[in-house]
């Protein structure tokens, strides 16, 4: 079974979100989840979808599309891949300065934008491919956290969950051991880093993840009793958005 990918639509100009949606139909493993005509929107809709795939317009009527990715890099701690597409060519090596994955040059046309998705499909198999290879579950993952005075290792199952603290634009992780210790998880990483470190690692909202092996119960659909060593220590909330995922796991 593909995989589907969400994507999302950034253009001030209706008819040419109109015509990429209508060419996007040709892929039955992409789907457009929102469109939007203006960066403040733009950045709310990034932000709720976090989408796999992003198509950029860099002349916005109230911004430039460049800026507007500078300005939210930081804040995607999710693999999203950004094309940039625009009828000047002058902006493509400014693009690529940035990170953005491709550039697609209007008008567009389905010969063009086959050659940019199936690159996107490529990397994605590539990196999924090479995700696979490496997981090893009789492997000892070590996962670094700071202590007071040093830099302290963590097996997987030393760990009950992590929380992100985002106040003040700190954006960083915290680790909560089985001995009750908060620590920082050192170095930054991002939310999919996290992640891949292991299969019990699952995350059930915008700044939790937790050990899937220390979950007890979920109350009232809201709630995740985490237990370890035959006590509860903590209650951690869970999104809608992350429920169902959870739910389905646990059946």
């Amino acid at each position: 079974m593909d995989i589907l990918y969400s994507a999302i639509i950034i253009d001030d100009i209706e008819f040419c979100i109109e015509i990429l949606q209508k060419l996007l139909l040709n892929y039955k493993n992409i789907t457009v989840v929102d469109c939007a005509t203006t960066v403040n929107e733009a950045q709310k809709l990034i932000k709720i979808h976090q989408p796999d795939l992003v198509f950029l317009d860099v002349e916005l009527n109230d911004k430039n599309g460049l800026d507007l990715y500078r300005n939210i890099q930081d804040s995607i701690d999710w693999s999203m891949q950004v094309i940039l597409y625009s009828s000047h060519n002058e902006f493509l090596e400014e693009g690529f300065h940035i990170s953005v994955f491709d550039y697609l040059k209007k008008p567009v046309t389905k010969e063009n934008l086959d050659i940019v998705i199936q690159h996107f499909l490529k990397e994605r198999k590539k990196k999924k491919l090479e995700s696979d290879k490496s997981f090893n579950p009789l492997k000892k993952i070590k996962i670094k956290v700071l202590t007071a005075t040093s830099i302290l290792h963590l097996n997987i199952e030393d760990i009950v969950y992590f929380e992100y603290d985002n106040c003040d634009d700190k954006r960083i992780w915290y680790v909560y051991s089985t001995k009750l210790k908060k620590y920082t998880l050192f170095p930054k990483l991002y939310t999919n880093d996290i992640l891949n470190f292991s299969p019990e690692f699952i995350k059930i909202d915008s700044t939790h993840i937790i050990n899937y092996s220390y979950m007890f119960e979920i109350e009232n659909c809201r709630y995740i009793s985490m237990k370890v060593f035959d006590n509860i220590i903590c209650k951690l909330p869970v999104s809608r958005r992350y429920y169902k995922k959870l739910t389905s796991r646990s059946k």
